[in-house]
């Protein structure tokens, strides 16, 4: 396995994709389906919350896939309550609208804003952000700084040895993740793709910056990926996507996830979807909607953020 100061200088794609499905051997079997579910977080979806929606929001969904040791969950959490506790529910609603219409561009006031819940600190705002703007924020924590350190070379070098990464500063979640914004920017151009992001860039440094704690690896994933799709106490049944915001294009990539590179029949893609997703309308699954467009396509079709590559009748790649 290469080191990530080798990983940071490569321009082998395969070794790129390795090292982000290395992330998976860091989730804890239990957490998997917790994962995939914020994986495909809809900013509709999470519009549409009313005050009380989006206080349990974050403290079931969000909170618990940040703060996966339960000591820190319970901390955090505690903290969060307070909204409860003081009836302050508008108040944390009120900062919901401000992540969700502010310039996303602007990387010190998002993490400002999301540094308002209570609960959070650089690390907990970067990873909110990074699940609802995975292509401009990446997680800022003391996993990326400690894998960040062992690059030779950096620009930022100096600044990221002077951090302190159990109390990372807005200024060092501001550095971090232009950091994560550059290599992302990097990958795409040499791979000539769209598809990395500061938040994939994160996923990999977190891994590298675990790896010393053997506690951390999990040898072997307990949960299949498509057993958090559809199943009894799964990640998310047709109903539940429905209330997610979870649209036909989002189940459909959700599905099909794990058989990237693979070339699928019609057939074979309706088996997937439904073993993932039993309620999915057969008559909504048209894969060339999803890859060259039939005459209602998706909006993917034809860009780079569609699912398939057409290779012929009947026949395509998952992208």
């Amino acid at each position: 396995m290469l080191t990530a100061a080798e990983l940071w200088n490569s321009s082998d794609f395969r070794a790129w994709q390795n090292a982000l499905e290395r992330y998976w051997d860091f989730v804890k079997p239990t957490n998997v389906c917790l994962e995939r579910d914020m994986e495909v977080l809809n900013l509709d979806a999470i519009r549409k919350l009313d005050a009380q929606g989006w206080y349990d929001f974050l403290h079931d969904r969000y909170f618990r896939w940040k703060y996966t040791a339960p000591n820190r969950y319970a901390t955090t959490t505690r903290q969060l309550h307070r909204y409860v506790k003081d009836r302050k529910l508008d108040k944390l609603n009120a900062i919901k609208r401000e992540l969700l219409s502010f310039d996303s561009s602007d990387i010190e006031h998002g993490l400002r804003s999301a540094r308002a819940i209570y609960g959070l600190g650089t690390a907990g705002a970067s990873g909110l952000l990074a699940l609802l703007y995975p292509r401009i924020f990446g997680t800022a924590d003391q996993f990326v700084v400690k894998a960040l350190r062992t690059i030779q070379y950096l620009p930022d070098a100096e600044m990221l040895t002077g951090m302190n990464e159990n109390s990372l500063t807005i200024k060092d979640g501001v550095i971090i993740i232009r950091i994560m914004q550059k290599k992302a920017s990097e990958l795409n151009q040499a791979f000539q793709t769209t598809e990395w992001t500061p938040r994939k860039i994160d996923m990999i440094l977190w891994t590298y910056g675990r790896e010393n704690d053997s506690s951390a690896i999990i040898k072997k994933r307990a949960i299949k990926d498509n057993q958090c799709l559809g199943s009894p106490g799964g990640f998310v049944s047709q109903k539940q996507a429905m209330e997610l915001g979870m649209t036909n294009h989002e189940m459909i990539a959700a599905a099909v996830k794990n058989h990237s590179g693979e070339n699928l029949s019609t057939r074979e893609i309706w088996e997937i979807v439904s073993d993932a997703f039993p309620h999915f309308n057969r008559g909504a699954l048209l894969p060339n909607d999803h890859a060259e467009g039939n005459r209602n396509p998706c909006r993917c079709a034809g860009t780079e953020n569609r699912i398939f590559d057409k290779i012929e009748r009947n026949k395509y790649r998952v992208r």
